[in-house]
């Protein structure tokens, strides 16, 4: 099957620089990228391949909840991180 693609610029140059970094044509990418999304049954795709903008929000929402019980402050120096 052949099928032709009308990509807008930053579409385009999006897939070219990821092809480019994984060291693949374009055409090698687009077929991987399509491979992958229609022989992956839904259930071995994960939350942030399958998620819908309601989905997120509600995920994010639910991280910010129980914000407001965190420190104001962070120990993140290098000793606190390699005890």
């Amino acid at each position: 099957m052949t099928v032709t693609l009308e990509l807008g610029p930053e579409v385009e140059n999006r897939v070219t620089s990821k092809a480019k970094v994984l060291g693949k044509s374009v055409e090698t990418f687009l077929l991987d990228v399509i491979d992958k999304n229609v022989s992956a049954e839904p259930s071995e795709l994960s939350f942030f391949e399958t998620a819908t903008d309601a989905e997120w929000e509600a995920a994010m929402d639910s991280i910010a909840e129980f914000s407001d019980e965190l420190p104001d402050t962070w120990d993140d120096s290098r000793e606190s991180i390699y005890r």
